[in-house]
């Protein structure tokens, strides 16, 4: 939204700072598979392609909030996140606030 009309736009891999790499690095399988995946990525130690993708999708929400900084700058932002592991700590934190025993 720009001005109170919606303004269209493509993204890429490059506004990240990244190379593009072929969909096929980041397909899916089984839901075991793609749990898995998911899993490792929030772990810090997922495959790069997929956390990549997780990390620009991330980056594409926080910039929609904070347009002072580039796409780039976020993406950043949310790999350090990813490598320090808060993603799989604030999900078991709040597995355990759901089992109540925090």
């Amino acid at each position: 939204m720009c001005n109170g009309k919606l303004k269209e736009f493509i993204i890429s891999p490059a506004d990240f700072g990244i190379k593009e790499q072929a969909l096929s690095a980041i397909q899916g399988d089984t839901p075991d598979y793609n749990v898995n995946a998911i899993t490792k990525v929030f772990s810090g130690q997922g495959k790069l392609a997929h956390t990549h993708a997780i990390a620009m999708n991330a980056a594409s929400l926080l910039w929609l909030h904070n347009t002072e900084r580039s796409l780039e700058q976020h993406f950043i932002v949310v790999m350090d996140a990813i490598s320090n592991k808060l993603p799989m700590q604030t999900i078991e934190h709040a597995a355990r606030i759901s089992r109540g025993t925090v």
